[in-house]
Parts: structure tokens; sequence; C-alpha cells
């Protein structure tokens, strides 16, 4: 069975100001398996600093994608593949030395869903919209003051033979009959954004933006730390600031002020600017950690069928909201769906529609 027509994949790296280099790494694609199924694997890592945070997490994602290309074909017991696959980037990490990272893995396919997780990234289970089940995490972090207290690249690892390792999970294809996203997300995401604004992003993806503009959303609060800069004081501002050749801080104030720093910083318009910030504010308030999100919709077929099935429909009976529903989701899919006439109708309706928006 084929899952490339049932699924689409998104993922962005948003790199943060923390680290000289990215310190995430992620894969997303699919193996074959020993029924000659195709399944998808999709992984987030985050590297840990002071212990080759960049390559940690880089061979532990490459290294669990050679294991499983390797044994997936041979073996149809999914759980143990992927502890035995995380045992041994594990090893290869503590072979190493002094490289250690976070991991999530997610192996999806007809037989349901396996996963790993080590750390303090994170899986959500969007359902389809208007279902009963409500979004959910999957994970658990696993952190003490922001440190991660699980990873890979332990020295003394038990053998899944002997203990279970990465806290598995696994759900069948009936409890995953209501699902349409998966949603991977790095830390870096929770050290900026608030439960709620997660949840709001991920509701906003259930009920029908695209996984685009939930990204952007999400972009959005890690890149303008407003609320950062709204808790230091209108002085403290000043100060880090003041000299700078073509900054005037003397007139804005309070909110105005911080509207006009952030437009400065997030513009990167003046190097001096944003060095003064991130190394001025104590504990880098404006520093941002690597944020990585994959972002899998398991149902894209289904959805495409319907969205075609609607726009098929009599050019008379298209609606704007219809019309908003299907572009929003995938506007070239959309639109190049149509023949003409429903083509027709479609920017008809549109063009109506919008000028009783004015």
């Amino acid at each position: 069975m084929s899952i490339k027509p049932d699924i689409s994949i998104f993922t962005r790296e948003i790199p943060g100001r923390c680290h000289e280099s990215n310190e995430d790494s992620h894969y997303a694609g699919i193996i074959p398996s020993k029924e000659g199924d195709e399944y998808g694997l999709f992984m987030i890592a985050d590297g840990l600093s002071g212990y080759s945070g960049s390559a940690a997490s880089h061979i532990a994602v490459a290294q669990i994608k050679k294991y499983l290309e390797n044994n997936l074909p041979d073996n149809d017991d999914y759980a143990e593949l992927m502890q035995r696959a995380a045992y041994d980037a594990n090893t290869k990490l503590a072979n190493i030395g002094t490289t250690r990272t976070t991991l999530d893995a997610v192996l999806y396919g007809p037989a349901g869903l396996f996963g790993v997780h080590f750390g303090d990234s994170r899986v959500y289970f969007v359902p389809k919209k208007n279902s009963k089940n409500t979004i959910r995490a999957v994970t658990k972090d696993e952190s003490r003051q922001g440190v991660p207290t699980n990873y890979l690249g332990c020295v003394g690892l038990y053998h899944p033979l002997e203990r279970k390792i990465g806290n598995p999970y696994s759900f069948t294809p009936e409890e995953l009959k209501d699902l349409r996203y998966i949603v991977l997300m790095t830390d870096g995401f929770m050290a900026r954004a608030t439960k709620d604004e997660i949840i709001t992003g991920l509701r906003d993806l259930q009920n029908g933006n695209g996984p685009e503009a939930v990204f952007n959303f999400y972009a959005q609060i890690l890149i303008n730390p407003r609320n950062r800069l709204l808790e230091v004081q209108e002085q403290e501002i000043r100060q880090m600031l003041y000299g700078i050749a073509g900054v005037d801080i003397s007139n804005p104030k309070g909110e105005k002020l911080v509207e006009y720093v952030l437009d400065c910083y997030t513009q990167r318009q003046n190097a001096e600017i944003v060095e003064r910030l991130d190394n001025g504010l104590e504990g880098g308030r404006l520093k941002s950690d690597d944020a990585t999100l994959v972002i899998v919709d398991v149902q894209a077929r289904e959805e495409d069928g319907q969205i075609q099935k609607r726009m098929a429909e009599d050019p008379q009976k298209i609606t704007p909201a219809r019309c908003y529903e299907a572009l929003l989701s995938d506007p070239f899919q959309a639109i190049t769906a149509l023949d003409r006439e429903t083509a027709k109708g479609l920017f008809r309706i549109l063009k109506e529609y919008a000028s009783t928006q004015r």
C-alpha cells in the first residue's frame, strides 16, 4: 500500500540567535516495509548546547533513517524496530563522545503509528475539523530548568531487550481514523510561545488554515519578541541604544518605544542595534533558540477529493464560503482542478463578494 498520495509534508526551521549554528535537525520521508507497504518516517532532533549539538542532531537523524531503511523491509515488529533504531543512534553518539541530542521519531503507515521520545520537543495530534476528539500532546516534556533530562548520546543506555527506552508509544489504525495532522516541534517554540499560543496555531490548522499560515503565525511570535521588550524598563532600553547613529529613541514612549525598537531589531538593518539588544538584556531575553516545525497531513488525498467534488458542482451553487475554503486549503490545486465554466462561476462570485467587503 502506498501512502504517498495520502500525505502531504511541510517542514520549516527558524534558526535562533542563541547559537552560532542551527542545532536542530529534521527528516521527513517514505520507507518501504516488509509487506511492500510504505511508511512515513518523521523526525526532529535538538542538539544540546555544549555537546556538539549541531553534529549530534544530524548524526542521530541520519543514523535512525539508515537503520530503518536497512531493517524495515525485513521486519514487521515496528515498535521494536523504533526501539532498536534509537538504541543504534545512541550507540553511534556515545562512541563519538560528548555528543548529545533530543529526539522525536514517528513511523506512520498501514499498521498504525509508532514513536519514540527523548527530551523536550513535542508531538501533537490534530484531529479532523468538527471531530469530537481534541488536539493533544502525545509526548511529555523531559526537562529540568530548561535542560533536557533524557537524550541520545548517553553512555550506558539500556538495550531495548532489557528495558524499553525513549518513552515508546503506538496507536492502531482504528485509533487514528479521526487524525488529520501529526505535528512535531522542537522546544524553540515552547520557549517563546505560550501554551495558549501553540494551541491557537494548531486549532487554526484544524479549522482549515494551511501549514504556511500557521507557521507564519508562530514565526511572528518567535521573531518579534514584543512581550519580552515590554518587560524591560524604558530607561534600560534607552541606555542600551544610546549613541547609535541614526537611531532616535528620544520621542517614542511606552509601547510606541517598544514598537520602534522591535522594528529596528527585526529588520536587521542596523547590526549594532541587534548586538546591543542581544547582549545587553539580562538572560538574553531577545535571543531565541532554534525552532523546527514538521506538519504531516495524513488525509491530504481525502481533502483534495472533497475540494474537487465541491468545486465541480454547478457554478450557480458555488458560495463564497466554499470558494474561500477551497482556496485557503490549496489555491493551486483548487484552481487547476476546475473546468472552464466552474472557474468562471468561481471568479464571478469572488468578484461580487469582494465588492461587498470594501
